[in-house]
């Protein structure tokens, strides 16, 4: 397997944003590990970012939306990678995000972004840059979401539906733009036509409700409609842009994390069937494990392939 030199990962205050701050602060090789937030002091992260050291690793790691839930995990579970020497997690207000602030690992950097802000984006990519400088960023991971139950046969609001898709979908996009030159920049230290998250890679953490070809449920019992749209936007994003940046040698992939235990997923009084470490410790190593013939894909944890 092999680990990204930076990784940035959104969404990480809490749950499996905060676990994967974890898991890669367990690498002794990650350097710093940058949080975004908008109010750090509040700490809900929103972008993690990792960055290895460039002699034993060649990918820089960066997880948007890791203020909590799943986000937070992956912060903590690329921290556990040895090779990990920079963390850079995004928080949407850094101050109150508890989860990364009670992280002591000195590689862990948390990172002020707000994925509906286009500035709030550039801001972070300045701060990000500083860090990874001519390495690089080798692993940007769009982690943050929202789910505001919306049903086919309920109140009509716009403004929800533009919400969810906003956050969900359009917050990636932006965030993939910003953050191309990076990107790139990792990509080039690579030679030949390999692929992987060692060289430059894009991971949108998706969802298996985004599932055109699995949807058997319509909006269920607690309102999907909206949030399956933005998420099948965002596999659509993924697909396009792994066709488009081919030729710059950055592969993306989509993961959906499975039914996790947070607050999105204990949503209607349910317990779900995966606590936050099980999950971002599988992620973490199928994510580890992309190469190029798994460009454009779309994965469960276990880096088997969903239907579209």
């Amino acid at each position: 397997m092999t680990y990204p030199a930076s990784v940035f990962i959104t969404g990480a205050n809490r749950g499996t944003g905060i676990g994967l701050v974890k898991e890669f602060l367990k690498a002794s090789s990650v350097r710093l590990v940058i949080a975004g937030a908008r109010n750090p002091e509040s700490a809900k992260v929103i972008q993690c970012f990792v960055f290895w050291d460039k002699k034993e690793y060649k990918f820089q790691n960066d997880v948007t939306g890791t203020d909590r839930g799943i986000g937070l995990g992956l912060v903590k579970e690329f921290l556990k990678v040895s090779s990990v020497k920079l963390v850079l997690a995004g928080a949407l207000n850094p101050d109150n995000a508890k989860g990364l602030n009670a992280i002591t690992d000195s590689r862990l950097k948390i990172v002020r972004m707000d994925v509906t802000c286009d500035q709030s984006i550039k801001e972070a990519y300045a701060e990000v840059e500083k860090s990874v400088g001519e390495a690089g960023l080798n692993l940007l991971l769009n982690n943050a979401a929202i789910f505001p139950p919306y049903f086919t046969n309920g109140a009509i609001d716009r403004q929800t539906l533009l919400d969810c898709v906003n956050v969900n979908t359009i917050g990636a996009a932006i965030t993939c733009q910003t953050f191309l030159p990076l990107l790139r920049k990792a990509s080039s230290h690579g030679t030949g036509d390999h692929l992987g998250v060692d060289r430059a890679a894009i991971v949108n953490i998706s969802s298996v409700t985004a599932s055109v070809g699995m949807n058997e449920d319509g909006s269920g019992v607690l309102g999907f409609l909206a949030y399956k749209i933005s998420k099948s936007g965002l596999n659509q994003l993924g697909k396009t842009m792994a066709i488009d940046l081919a030729k710059d040698k950055i592969l993306v992939a989509q993961f959906c994390p499975g039914w996790v235990q947070t607050d999105m997923g204990n949503k209607g009084g349910r317990i779900a069937e995966l606590t936050v470490e099980q999950s971002v410790c599988s992620l973490v190593q199928s994510i580890s494990k992309l190469q190029k013939q798994h460009n454009g894909g779309y994965f469960n944890r276990h880096l088997e392939v969903i239907l579209y």
